[in-house]
């Protein structure tokens, strides 16, 4: 329950609804975007990172062009 519901709802709240849109709102979309992605990245361990990183660039502009974040969660 945990790990494959509560764990990545908390992560969406977390990164992109709240640092991807406070980045955003402040320093542009794509620095939000780059900024929040990152940071989900590397909490996902460095070797993991480029990886992750693409992942969340995409999850990220899912967000903004849905404006969504169960969108997110669900993918």
């Amino acid at each position: 329950f945990f790990a494959v519901l509560l764990i990545p709802l908390l992560e969406e709240v977390i990164f992109r609804g709240f640092l991807l849109e406070v980045l955003s709102s402040r320093l542009g979309r794509a620095a939000g975007v780059v900024l929040s992605s990152f940071a989900f990245a590397i909490l996902h361990g460095v070797a993991a990172a480029p990886v992750i990183f693409t992942l969340a660039v995409a999850m990220a502009l899912v967000k903004l062009r849905t404006r969504s974040l169960l969108v997110c969660w669900l993918v």
